[in-house]
C-alpha cells in the first residue's frame, strides 16, 4: 500500500531546478536511504515529502492514515527540560498530560487535596487516550537510544541531544 506518492514533481530556487519531473512512491514498511552531495537538493526534498515546502510544479499524495515527520539535521538548542519531557512533547497532548502526571506524582505532597484531584483527573484522562502504553513505549525508546529520561537536555552532548529529538 502506497503511504506517499509525488508525480511529475519540479521545484527550483531562480533558474536551479531541484526536481524535475521527478516521481517517488514509499510503500507501507519500506525503508528509504537518501543519499547525495552537499546542495545536491537533499533537504529540500525531505521538506516537500513533509509537506513544508509546496511543489512548483505535480502532485504530492500523502495516505490518510500516515504521519510525515523527519528529523532535521541541525542540533537541537539546550532546552530547560528533561529527556523525557522532551520526548513526551513530541506526543502532543497525551504527552503534555503524561509530563504533568510524572511531575505532579514525583513532587505533591499526598495530603495534598487539590494535588490528589489533579493526578486523579489526569490519570482518568490518560486512561481514556490509552496513554498508559504510549508511556511504555517511550520508556522503551529511551532505554533503546540509551538515554536517560532524568538528563536536562541543556547538560547532555550534541549527540544526546539529537537522540534525544530522534526518541
Amino acid at each position: 500500500m502506497n503511504i506517499l506518492r509525488l508525480n511529475e514533481a519540479e521545484i527550483a530556487f531562480g533558474d536551479r531546478k531541484i526536481l524535475n519531473s521527478q516521481s517517488l512512491t514509499i510503500d507501507n514498511g519500506e525503508r528509504v536511504v537518501l543519499i547525495g552531495r552537499n546542495g545536491a537538493g537533499k533537504s529540500t526534498l525531505l521538506k516537500v515529502l513533509g509537506g513544508e515546502i509546496a511543489l512548483d510544479d505535480g502532485v504530492r499524495w500523502v495516505n490518510d492514515d500516515s504521519k510525515i515527520a523527519y528529523l532535521d539535521q541541525s542540533v537541537p538548542a539546550a532546552l530547560n527540560q528533561s529527556i523525557y519531557e522532551v520526548v513526551l512533547s513530541g506526543l502532543g497532548e497525551i504527552g503534555g498530560c503524561l509530563s504533568q502526571y510524572e511531575l505532579l506524582a514525583k513532587e505533591s505532597d499526598l495530603h495534598d487535596q487539590k494535588a490528589l484531584a489533579e493526578i486523579s483527573r489526569l490519570t482518568e484522562k490518560i486512561d481514556l487516550l490509552e496513554g498508559w502504553d504510549l508511556k511504555y513505549r517511550v520508556d522503551k525508546v529511551l532505554d533503546d537510544l540509551n538515554l536517560t529520561g532524568d538528563l536536562e537536555m541543556e547538560s547532555g552532548s550534541g549527540g544526546i541531544r539529537r537522540r534525544a529529538m530522534l526518541a
